[in-house]
């Protein structure tokens, strides 16, 4: 089992050709598959063979009458029976009878069927009939639960800053950490589950289609010409730009992320903490501010494998240290500078609270203290080029849950790719 993250789907030559006929997909912001928004799905395998699924969240610009929405998978029409998805009005999530979960039996018929291939499937939801057919695009994809998850923040993490991440949707540039598409591919080939999470909204400029088109065709690693590798990308389900800024201004970033996690740890076999070799589960995060560390402590991940970069691409291992009254964390995000963030701030204000200046003054030297043999003991990397040179550290911190040679075929697979594209600048449609 711990090898079919590359030998059954999870290989470059297999998640980069999603069709039932082999072919590519169609390029995103293609105008026939974009009639609204969607977000991805990821259908989790467990040894007992039994599946659970996330949200089948997809919206339609326009519903002119109430109707059965059609759902085809890598080009098969998927036959619900009685259990369709029904579309109601326009912007308003598309249902099962109130839920955008699948019922079990259904899920267990889509299991079973040869449609659902392993890796990336291509699903697209349609009203209507041709030539006025609309359709919305997103991808499923199937994850085995004895796999570990690494998760992904984009703006900021991906990206050279958060700033830089908006620009990326209307230009064909790639502002993005050196080191990080390569970095990606390879903890894929080394068999973990990865996920891309981000505060964007579903639909607009910023929207999920036109991030999966900066993730997948635009960014792109300028020394070693490595691409990211096809995975599920989760948004806020907010309709527009402006409403996902206000949310995010006013905080709610981190509850919705957190939210997210915990969604995905019920789908997925808790990791087992106390052993550094367990399967499955949450196992890392990457992102760029302490609200990020937060949100990925709260679903799980252990500190010591949360990691937070900054704008110069420096990153910090251990980079959220959860104080005692279970509040903020080391402030190592946005260059260690985070008032109010910091964890000796966070024990002071416990100290205080006792009304004893005293023993207040002696908690802030102690919490200083702590402070300080924690943010020494932090291991820290230039980049993540620097992170994927280190082998020995890369090696302790994402062991391989594939055989070597499984692992080598899918480096040398992503190698192969990145440079064919960097030979073919001009082509576009390799991954």
């Amino acid at each position: 089992m711990s090898c079919l993250c590359i030998s059954r789907g999870g290989d470059p030559e297999n998640i980069f050709l999603p069709l039932a006929d082999g072919g590519n997909a169609p390029g995103f912001l293609d105008p026939g598959l974009n009639a609204g928004g969607a977000l991805d799905v990821v259908i989790v395998r467990h040894p007992d063979g039994s599946l659970r699924i996330t949200d089948m969240f997809v919206v339609f610009d326009v519903v002119e009458t109430p109707a059965a929405v059609r759902v085809t998978l890598n080009g098969q029409v998927w036959d619900m029976g009685e259990h369709t998805l029904q579309a109601s009005a326009a912007h308003e999530p598309a249902h099962f009878a109130g839920s955008q979960q699948p019922p079990p039996a259904l899920l267990a018929q889509l299991g079973a069927s040869t449609m659902l291939r392993e890796g990336r499937n291509e699903i697209c939801y349609a009203l209507g009939s041709p030539p006025r057919r609309k359709c919305v695009r997103a991808f499923l994809y199937v994850w085995w639960a004895t796999l570990p998850v690494v998760v992904f923040d984009i703006d900021g993490t991906v990206t050279q800053s958060d700033v830089a991440g908006q620009l990326a949707n209307f230009i064909d540039g790639s502002p993005t950490h050196e080191g990080v598409c390569e970095m990606v591919c390879q903890l894929h080939a080394r068999g973990y589950n990865i996920m891309y999470l981000t505060s964007r909204p579903l639909l607009g400029p910023a929207g999920i289609e036109r991030t999966r088109r900066f993730l997948f065709e635009v960014a792109v690693d300028a020394e070693g010409g490595y691409r990211m590798p096809p995975a599920a990308v989760f948004t806020t389900r907010h309709l527009s730009t402006w409403t996902a800024l206000v949310a995010e201004l006013s905080g709610a970033s981190r509850p919705f992320k957190a939210a997210v996690l915990q969604t995905i740890r019920q789908k997925v076999t808790p990791a087992d903490r106390a052993s550094g070799t367990a399967a499955g589960g949450l196992y890392a995060g990457f992102g760029n501010r302490d609200k990020d560390a937060l949100a990925y402590l709260s679903s799980g991940i252990p500190p010591e494998r949360v990691f937070i970069i900054d704008t110069s691409s420096k990153i910090l291992g251990r980079a959220a240290v959860i104080a005692p009254d279970g509040s903020a964390g080391d402030g190592a995000g946005n260059g260690g500078a985070n008032p109010g963030g910091d964890g000796s701030e966070a024990i002071t204000s416990s100290s205080s609270s006792s009304g004893d200046g005293v023993a207040a003054a002696e908690g802030t030297s102690r919490s200083a203290d702590v402070s300080s043999a924690l943010r020494a003991a932090q291991p820290a990397w230039q980049s993540y080029r620097g992170m994927l040179a280190a082998t020995a550290s890369l090696e302790r911190l994402f062991p391989a849950r594939c055989a070597q040679s499984k692992v080598a075929l899918g480096l040398a697979q992503y190698a192969a790719l990145a440079a064919d594209g960097l030979s073919k600048p001009h082509e576009r449609g390799l991954w």
